[in-house]
Order: structure tokens, then C-alpha cells, then sequence
């Protein structure tokens, strides 16, 4: 039902929506009838990407004063921003929405109020997120004492 490659088959938000179904047309008349599936291809998971690399061109900047920043520059926002640093004038956070994201990395370079910087917010795709299905599978362990072996199942 779904192409994304960004979920397991069992996390698929598909699954929990509608199901494909079969109409049945045409029985008002013998051997008119037929059965209608409608079929819209494969859906596609719209990615919500939030992850912004935030960094910083021309002076330098601390975590603390990119949080000032982004206050400014986004007022409607009443959540915290948790903004961790990654390098040398290098930050990583959350945004509220993708479009909110995708609208900052539109507007180009923003020049700091607070300090002598100029900053660049880019979209970023974390590449090592691996999903992967693991399979059932039993463990047999031999010689371990008493008080491993009523080990709550977690």
C-alpha cells in the first residue's frame, strides 16, 4: 500500500486508514455484473522534516544566544527551542513545522540583533536512521544463577 522507505510495513500510517474495497456494480442484470476496485497507486508519506542545521557565517554565536535568535524571529512560537551545538558555530534544533523551516531556509542569511553574526538555517536529513523490522527470535542461555534467571521480561 505505501513506497516509503521511511517506516516498517507495521508502523504504516496507511494501515490504520481506509482499506481498499471491491463496489459491486451492475446486478440489477444478469451476468452484468463486475465488481469496481478503485485504485489510486502507491501513497507516498509526506515527510515532516523539523531538523534544521543552524550555522553560524560571519562572527561567532553560543547556543544560548541562537535560542534569542530564533525567539525573535519566530514570536508566535511559545515552546522552548532546545538548540544543541554541533561544532564551531554549528547548531542543531527543532522547528515547529516544516513549513516554518521551509520558510527560514527561504529568507536566506539573518543578521543577528543581539551580536556581530550572521547566521544560515539549512534543512537537514538525518542519514543515520536506520528502520529496520527485527524477527522474533528465541535465546537459549545455559549457567546462569538463580536470581538471573526470574529476570522480568522486559
Amino acid at each position: 500500500m505505501c513506497d516509503s522507505g521511511n517506516h516498517v510495513t507495521k508502523a504504516c500510517p496507511y494501515q490504520k486508514g481506509a482499506k481498499p474495497t471491491a463496489i459491486l456494480c451492475g446486478y440489477a442484470v444478469e451476468r452484468l455484473g463486475f465488481y469496481y476496485i478503485p485504485f489510486e497507486g502507491k501513497q507516498q508519506v509526506k515527510s515532516d522534516n523539523r531538523l534544521a542545521v543552524v550555522k553560524v557565517t560571519k562572527g561567532s554565536m553560543t547556543a544560548a544566544q541562537v535560542v534569542v535568535e530564533l525567539d525573535r524571529l519566530l514570536p508566535s512560537y511559545k515552546g522552548s527551542w532546545i538548540v544543541e551545538e554541533k561544532g564551531q558555530n554549528m547548531f542543531t534544533t527543532m522547528f515547529p513545522s516544516s513549513d516554518e523551516l521551509h520558510r527560514m531556509v527561504l529568507w536566506g542569511p539573518v543578521v543577528a540583533k543581539n551580536v556581530e553574526a550572521t547566521m544560515e538555517i539549512e534543512e537537514t536529513m538525518d542519514k543515520n536512521i536506520y528502520r529496520y523490522e527485527i524477527p522474533k527470535a528465541w535465546v537459549q542461555f545455559r549457567g546462569l544463577p538463580k536470581e538471573l534467571m526470574e529476570f522480568p521480561v522486559i
